[in-house]
């Protein structure tokens, strides 16, 4: 994002705040998976004094689990590095090691082959461009 981009934001930043702050009342609370765009909805329900339980799937918090941190009442990571970044009395919640999901039985192999791509946070624009460029080598008969 140029500066510009940057600066506009900030500015729309209390807006959006105050937008949230409509959404989340009566709610009795907000979990987050972190990122630019939480920020306004977590910051409008530490405002309100909505419990805010993070999710972070990252080694290293992004910037807005990072920032708020210190007001979360719980969260969870795949990573148990991630529990470091957290002060000692946030509740830390069990998820499922990466381990897990490789003991799923995979599925006998039909007619079409699904391939799925998935990604995010730091490495999403790497991924998208890579899927994009390497699209031609998947767009035959029998792949979706």
């Amino acid at each position: 994002m140029d500066s510009g981009g940057k600066v506009a934001t900030l500015i729309q930043l209390p807006f959006t705040t105050l937008g949230c702050a409509r959404l989340v009342r009566g709610v009795s609370a907000v979990f987050s998976m972190g990122g630019y765009v939480a920020g306004p909805a977590v910051m409008a329900a530490l405002l309100r004094g909505v419990p805010v339980v993070v999710m972070e799937p990252n080694a290293v918090p992004g910037f807005t689990n990072r920032d708020d941190r210190a007001f979360v009442v719980a969260s969870a990571g795949l990573v148990p590095q991630t529990a470091s970044y957290f002060p000692k009395g946030v509740r830390k919640l069990p998820v499922a090691s990466p381990r897990e999901f490789f003991r799923i039985v995979p599925k006998a192999r039909g007619g079409t082959l699904d391939l799925l791509i998935t990604g995010g946070s730091q490495g999403s624009r790497t991924l998208n461009r890579a899927g994009k460029e390497s699209w031609p080598s998947f767009a035959k008969p029998g792949w979706r």
